[in-house]
Parts: structure tokens; C-alpha cells; sequence
């Protein structure tokens, strides 16, 4: 849906900006939790590498709150609503260099597992999507010339789409929420204007849904005894997470992002942590981490951020 939401020219335009927040941003988000990690909750360095890395990505599921609909529209420029919704698309799967490097230093796999799991699963996401975007824009330019196709088939066009991408990337060891939305940004170069409104509200519409029962099941899972063991340090951590982790980075960052000062504090504070945290975390539990602290601090961080 966020692949889909800008017509192709305009997120062209604001590659640079996009890039500094990618690569620069993330990567010193990831920087200043894990240093907070280490000061206030008192972990290792392979644990706070972990914790930043589960934390670094803004969550494009929460941003669509603050980016979409009338309020936003009316309020917000277009060009900041695109920063923060393409920023939030692309991290989401870019983090996990960053969580996979985490993992290699708990476990002391050293830099190969990085390597492999890491940077080869980003680029097989970009390969893969990029591939199966360009195709599949291709195939529905080719039927909508020929009126072989109904305007709203549009939505089920890219729904399977975003599922069979992902699970053709996570069969070849890729990252597959990174190949969703390469295949996305793909596929909107190909069919650009062919993309409807209403089959693009309906996107979003079903976007929203799909996200009820994910944070259901994450209110029904909070770990209240993970939150008393942290005591007044988890709220500390909570604090210092949401002030120091994206506003200063993009304060650095301005002369490179060109918004205007009222611009740049929304964007500096709106960098919900939502559903890509819970995911790196449950990665990282899967694989059995052992810092404790990983859950509960992870968890009361995306409550608050919510």
C-alpha cells in the first residue's frame, strides 16, 4: 500500500533525502538506542546492538496514521508525507543487517552469518522484487490496454502480489518484507496513472484491518512481570528512546532532508515503533538471544510509541 501511494516521479525526486535516511538515519537511530540500552538497562554490546536494531525501523503501519486522510492532507505538505511513509516501507526490511548482526555477536557466529542472513537476504529481496514488480506491472498494463480486466481487480492484483513476492523471497532466503515493497515500488513504475483512487483507498482501507488483530494479540501478550523487573529503569529507557532516537538524528540530518523547520520537527517526531519491532523481536526470540531485558523493554517501547 505505501509502495503504491506516491506516483513513481515523486519518490524519484526525493531519492537523496530518502537515501541519508535509509542508510545515515536508520543507521544512527539503531545507534542511540543501544546506546541508551547500555546506559540505562545496563546491557552488553551484543545486546544493545540487538535492542537498536529492533528499535531503528519507523513502523510504516503506524506512520499511515499520521500520513493519511483529510487531517493529514490538509495539514501536512506532500512532500513530508512522502518522506515518512517511504522512509517507513523501506526500513522496515532494511533493519535486518542490523538485527542479524546483533544476533551473530550474542551468539558469537561471527561476521559470516551476518553476511549471509544479513546483506545477501537484502539483496535477494531487492532482485526478487524488483523482478516479479516489473513483470507483474507489465502483465496488468498489458490487460488493462487490452480491457481485459475490470478496474477493481486492481486490489486483488497487488494483494496477491505482495503475498506470493513474499513468499517467493522467503523461500530463496531473502528478507521478504524489504521484496513486498521493492516489488511494489516496481510495480507502481510500471502502471503508474493506471493505479485508481478508490482501488488505492481500498489498499489502505484493508491495510488498517489486517492491523487490528496484530496488536490485539499484542495487547493480550504484555509481559506486566518483565515490566516490574525493569522497574523505574524501563520507564527511564521509555523516555529517552522517544525523545533521542529519531528527533536528533534528523536534526543533523536537515541540511540534506530541505524541509522547513515546522516540517522538520513533525518528521523528527512522528517515527512510531510499532509492528516491525514486535517482528525483529519475535525473530530474535525464535533464535533463542538470551537477553532477557529484549522482550519486555521491546515491548513497553511500541506500548508507548502506540
Amino acid at each position: 500500500a505505501i509502495a503504491l501511494r506516491y506516483p513513481w516521479p515523486d519518490v524519484v525526486a526525493n531519492r537523496r533525502p530518502l537515501a541519508w535516511m535509509l542508510l545515515v538515519g536508520m543507521a544512527g537511530m539503531a545507534a542511540v538506542v543501544a546506546a541508551l540500552g547500555a546506559w540505562i538497562l545496563g546491557l552488553g554490546f551484543a545486546g544493545a546492538v540487538l535492542l537498536g536494531g529492533t528499535l531503528a525501523p519507523t513502523d510504516p503501519v503506524l506512520a499511515t496514521s499520521v500520513v493519511t486522510g483529510d487531517p493529514a492532507e490538509e495539514a501536512l505538505p506532500a512532500r513530508l508525507r512522502l518522506l515518512l511513509s517511504a522512509e517507513s516501507g523501506a526500513n522496515d526490511g532494511l533493519a535486518l543487517p542490523i538485527v542479524v548482526a546483533g544476533l551473530a555477536l550474542v551468539h558469537g557466529d561471527g561476521a559470516d552469518r551476518f553476511a549471509i542472513e544479513g546483506l545477501f537476504a537484502i539483496a535477494v529481496a531487492v532482485v526478487v522484487g524488483a523482478v516479479v514488480g516489473e513483470v507483474s506491472g507489465r502483465a496488468f498494463a498489458a490487460l488493462d490496454d487490452a480491457r481485459d480486466i475490470e478496474d477493481s481487480a486492481f486490489f486483488v492484483f497487488t494483494l496477491v502480489l505482495a503475498f506470493f513476492v513474499l513468499g517467493l523471497t522467503n523461500s530463496a532466503g531473502g528478507d521478504g518484507i524489504l521484496g513486498v515493497f521493492v516489488a511494489g515500488l516496481a510495480y507502481n513504475r510500471i502502471v503508474g496513472q493506471r493505479t485508481y483512487e478508490a482501488e488505492r483507498e481500498n489498499d489502505e482501507g484493508i491495510n488498517r484491518v489486517l492491523v487490528l488483530p496484530a496488536f490485539a494479540l499484542f495487547g493480550a501478550i504484555l509481559p506486566w512481570a518483565g515490566w516490574a523487573e525493569l522497574g523505574w529503569r524501563g520507564g527511564a529507557f521509555v523516555v529517552a528512546v522517544l525523545v533521542l532516537r529519531r528527533l536528533p538524528v534528523v536534526l543533523l540530518l536537515a541540511p540534506a532532508l530541505r524541509l522547513e523547520r515546522r516540517g522538520l520537527a513533525f518528521y523528527g517526531w512522528f517515527g512510531p515503533m510499532g509492528v516491525a519491532a514486535l517482528f525483529y523481536v519475535t525473530l530474535a526470540l525464535e533464535d533463542h538471544a538470551g537477553v532477557p531485558e529484549l522482550w519486555p523493554a521491546v515491548a513497553l517501547v511500541v506500548a508507548a510509541s502506540t
